[in-house]
Formats: C-alpha cells, sequence, structure tokens
C-alpha cells in the first residue's frame, strides 16, 4: 500500500515538474520570436555604436564598454542596424539561458528541484524581465556573469579552480558595467556564510581573501588594456565619467527615484511579486522556528540584498529588473517549497504565470520596429558611405554621430554645461542630416510645439539648416521666401543643393532655375527673386525621396 502512495506521489511530482518546464519553455518561445520583432530602445543602437566608435579609433570610454571586443561581427550581419541588433539580442537570450541555469543551480543548494524550477519560472513571470531581459546591453552579460559567480560562491567546492573562475567572471562583470557594485553586500554575506559553516576557516578566509584580491587584479589589468588600445582614453575621463555617475544616479534623486516603475514591474509579474511576499514571510517565520537551520535560511534571505539599490538608483529602468532579480527570486522558490504539499495550487500558479505573460507578449507584438528599419534603410540608401548626423542616441550606428547621447541624464549634462555643442559641431564638420527621434529635436524643429530642453541657439541652428526629406528623416537645406530684394541667410552645412522654385533665383549674384545644383559654403549668402515666391534648397545633387508610404509611427516610444 505504501509502495503504491509512494508511486502516486513520484507520478503526481513529475507531472508538476513537466508542467513547469513547459511553461518555461512557453515563455522562452514567446521571448525569443518578440526579439525579431519588438522594437529596439534607444540605448540599445546607442551600445551597438560604441562598437563601431571601438573599430573607429573613436572609443574614449575605456569602463564598462567591455562588450566591444565581442560584437565587431555584427557588421557582416546586414548594413541595417535594427538587422544587426536584432542577432544581438539572440545571442543576449542565449546568455538567459545561462542566467537560469544558474539561478536554477543555485536554487538546489536550498530547495528541491521542483521548487528551483518554479523559481526559474518566477524570474520569467515579471513582465520587464520577459520583455527586456534580452535586450541589447549590458545588463544581460553582466547578469550572466554575475548569477554564474554566484553559483561558484554558493553551491560548488571552493578550490583553487573554482575561485580562479569567480574572480575572472566578477572582473569581467566590472569591466561590462559597474552596477555590479549592488551585488557587493550580497557577495560579503554569501562569504561570511561560507566561512560560518567551513571546516578551516582560515584556509577558506585566505583563499577568499586572494580571490578578491586576483579579481581587483584582473580588473585593473583589464582597465589599463582598454586605456592603452583607445587612443583617446585617459584615467581622468574615467574620473570624471564615474563622479558624475555617481553623483547623478545615486545621490541627487531622493528616495526611490523609480518608484512608479517598480510598482509596474512588481503588477505586470503579479503571481510572481506574490510568491516572493510569501517566501519572504515563510523565510522570517521559519527563522524563528527553526535555529539549528537558522544559517541556510539567512543565507537565502540575504539573496534580497541586491533589491537594495532600488531605494536610490535612479537609473532603474524597466532593463535593471533582469540584472537585480535573479537572486532574490529563491524567496519564490523557498515559497513552492512551502507549498510543495499543495501541488495543484502550484500548478494552477504556473498556468497563472504563462497567461500574464501569454497577455504581454500579444500586446508588445504591436511595438513593432518597423519605422526603425524602414528609416534606417532609407538613410543608407541616401548615405551608402559614411556621414556625419545628429539624432538622440546613434540611431545610424555604423556611422559617427554628432552632439551627444540625449539622455535624460545627457540633457541634464547638456544643460548645466550651458555649452551650444550642437551648432560647434556643425561649424566643425559636415553634418548633411538629422533624424527627428527625440522629443527636444522635435520640439526645436517645429517651434509650436512645447518648448525644447535644447539651448536656443541649437534650437536655431537646427531649424535654419535642415529641412522635412521623409518621414522623420531631415536633410540638410533651407525653405526661404525671397523677394526682389536680397534675403541674407547663414548656412552651416557647405556642399551642393538642388534648388526648387516656381522661378529663377538669384543666389549670392548668379541666376538659377528650378532643379539647378548650387554650392553654399559655410557662412552668410544672398537670395533673390524677381517675385515673391517660397523656394527650398535641399542638400544633395537632385536627392529624391522614396515612393513609398513614410512610417507614421514614432521612431521611439516608451519602454
Amino acid at each position: 500500500m505504501d509502495s503504491q502512495q509512494n508511486i502516486q506521489k513520484r507520478q503526481k511530482t513529475n507531472a508538476l515538474n513537466l508542467l513547469i518546464l513547459c511553461a518555461i519553455s512557453l515563455i522562452l518561445v514567446m521571448q525569443l520570436h518578440l526579439q525579431f520583432v519588438q522594437k529596439i530602445n534607444w540605448d540599445e543602437f546607442y551600445f551597438l555604436s560604441l562598437v563601431y566608435d571601438y573599430q573607429r579609433g573613436d572609443l574614449s570610454k575605456p569602463l564598462q564598454t567591455a562588450h566591444v571586443h565581442f560584437f565587431g561581427w555584427l557588421k557582416y550581419i546586414s548594413p541595417n542596424e535594427v538587422t544587426q541588433i536584432i542577432a544581438a539580442r539572440v545571442v543576449m537570450w542565449g546568455l538567459q539561458l545561462g542566467t537560469l541555469y544558474f539561478i536554477f543551480k543555485t536554487a538546489c543548494r536550498f530547495i528541491s528541484t521542483r521548487s528551483a524550477l518554479f523559481a526559474v519560472l518566477s524570474y520569467l513571470g515579471f513582465g520587464f524581465i520577459f520583455i527586456h531581459g534580452t535586450s541589447f546591453r549590458a545588463d544581460p552579460i553582466a547578469t550572466f556573469l554575475v548569477t554564474g559567480l554566484i553559483y561558484i560562491f554558493v553551491a560548488t567546492p571552493l578550490n583553487y579552480k573554482n575561485l580562479a573562475a569567480l574572480s575572472a567572471a566578477l572582473a569581467l562583470a566590472l569591466l561590462v558595467t559597474i552596477k555590479v557594485i549592488f551585488f557587493a553586500p550580497l557577495f560579503a554575506a554569501l562569504a561570511l556564510w561560507r566561512l560560518s559553516t567551513a571546516a578551516n576557516k582560515k584556509a577558506l578566509f585566505l583563499r577568499l581573501s586572494m580571490c578578491a584580491g586576483v579579481s581587483i587584479m584582473l580588473f585593473a589589468l583589464g582597465y589599463l588594456v582598454q586605456l592603452n588600445i583607445m587612443p583617446s582614453a585617459d584615467v581622468v575621463g574615467s574620473k570624471d565619467m564615474l563622479g558624475n555617475a555617481g553623483r547623478t544616479t545615486l545621490l541627487e534623486s531622493g528616495w526611490f527615484p523609480r518608484s512608479l516603475i517598480i510598482q509596474q514591474h512588481f503588477i505586470f509579474g503579479l503571481i510572481s511579486t506574490l510568491m516572493l511576499f510569501l517566501g519572504f514571510l515563510f523565510i522570517l517565520l521559519d527563522i524563528r522556528k527553526e535555529p539549528s537551520g537558522s544559517k541556510r535560511l539567512v543565507a537565502i534571505l540575504a539573496m534580497g540584498l541586491p533589491l537594495l539599490s532600488l531605494i536610490f538608483y535612479r537609473n532603474a529602468f524597466p532593463y535593471f529588473f533582469a540584472f537585480v532579480f535573479p537572486t532574490v527570486i529563491l524567496w519564490a522558490g523557498y515559497a513552492a517549497e512551502r507549498l510543495k504539499k499543495m501541488p495543484i495550487l502550484l500548478g494552477l500558479l504556473a498556468l497563472m504565470i504563462v497567461i500574464n505573460i501569454g497577455v504581454q507578449y500579444k500586446f508588445r507584438l504591436n511595438e513593432t520596429h518597423h519605422s526603425q528599419y524602414v528609416t534606417l534603410k532609407e538613410l543608407h540608401r541616401i548615405f551608402p558611405e559614411t556621414v556625419n548626423y545628429i539624432d538622440k542616441s546613434s540611431m545610424m550606428s555604423s556611422y559617427a554621430k554628432s552632439g551627444f547621447f540625449m539622455s535624460s541624464w545627457g540633457l541634464k549634462n547638456y544643460r548645466a554645461k550651458n555649452d551650444p555643442v550642437l551648432t560647434k559641431a556643425m561649424k566643425a564638420k559636415v553634418i548633411p542630416v538629422l533624424i527627428d527621434n527625440s522629443p527636444e529635436i522635435s520640439r526645436a524643429l517645429h517651434s509650436s510645439k512645447a518648448s525644447s530642453l535644447l539651448l536656443a541657439r541649437d534650437q536655431l541652428s537646427l531649424r535654419e539648416n535642415f529641412i522635412p526629406h521623409w518621414g522623420q528623416i531631415w536633410i540638410a537645406g533651407k525653405a526661404l521666401s525671397v523677394s526682389p530684394q536680397d534675403s541674407i541667410f547663414e548656412n552651416l552645412v557647405p556642399g551642393k543643393y538642388t534648388l526648387q522654385s516656381n522661378y529663377p533665383v538669384l543666389i549670392d549674384g548668379i541666376s538659377y532655375a528650378s532643379g539647378d545644383v548650387v554650392f553654399l559654403a559655410r557662412g552668410q549668402h544672398r537670395a533673390a527673386s524677381g517675385q515673391l515666391q517660397d523656394i527650398k534648397l535641399r542638400w544633395g545633387n537632385t536627392l529624391q525621396a522614396p515612393d513609398m508610404a513614410a512610417p507614421t509611427q514614432p521612431i521611439f516610444t516608451n519602454f
């Protein structure tokens, strides 16, 4: 009789394990498909542009740019940056598989296989993680490395071989992003836990100290290598960057600077949130009830320490949660462990997670990259060779962007310096194209809109030196009203221009008919006409817009 009951119990356990595995697999398939269709975020283009900056010898940031050495192959995928980022996202999806494996193996150190699987499912059950966990940013790379080193720390013998791997992973993670520092309290807590359970505490302490020292040495070596292979990089620039980042992201934003996004994260992963909360309560209750097992429970509780960064970190945007949640998710696994006598409930919760993610997947399918892809396709058609351009975030990543990265942080620094860098760039380089992919650029170009955060001088330079071409693409040009009396205008983009007019026009004393090409140097020019008329001077030799309709969807929307 007992044997029959045990067989039935194992069958139920295997069935639930299979259900959870199927739920994980279905979410991963939906997520993989999403990489090929969903829109590209502005900082993904920026992340790609760093790869091209490094290849051109223009990269001056030795910190947080280690990825540039691993993605140089993207340029061979396609000339369109959207397709390149899709290929990179598939790589990130593969890294996330590694992250999920490390979450599972780490959880198995504390809880059963089934509960560890539920922890993995709960991680994927957060909408922000499902959507942004595989984006082309530093976060998925660092998450893979951090979860790997935590697995080594928690679930393997801390021999010299494993500690060497841990040191290398930590150094590389720091070179990818300094945000790894948010895991420092957890590293310290896990070190204390391993020491408290070690048979030879002194030997382990020496090994861990050596591991920390090797990590610092490897990080310093990697930084020095970066510094020496980047001609325009220097130590002062790194110090300034770290100081600016520290002030802006940690010290000037108050408590819970992204409270609304934090709330949305927990709401979009409601079942996973519930399991986290239950796990937290169960851990606290069991610490009181089981003093003999308190070290293990305290170690699980410490997995939530990276969440403290949400209290003060300004850049806790949706993509950040995939980075900061892979350890605390063990709380959800612990809740599943405590509910192991209720397999039907766990099965229902697993199904609810899949349904929740499925609904978000369906809505996300409407947020496509179509407008981005066709805009870049047209830009590369117009400019098959590299040119300088102005936009928000280096969208035409394979070409050299002029100006600055127009993130909220970038705009804040730009306003503080009060330096019209766009105008200066136009006076120093030939910049024939502008991409209207920033609210501030759009407001500058359309003065009837709300006030732009760009400086007045830069707004005027953009408005007077670019005209609409197709969709969000603006080409260097002039839209002028001319009469028999000379009109004086300033040109900041030297080059050939095609005249569009109803009647002949005198430009700098020479008569031109519509369709003629005139060379305009940088500086002031005169234009007049025998009849009052509106004319356009468009950069290039009879540059034509494509016949297909321009996309109406904005290039960038919210996360």
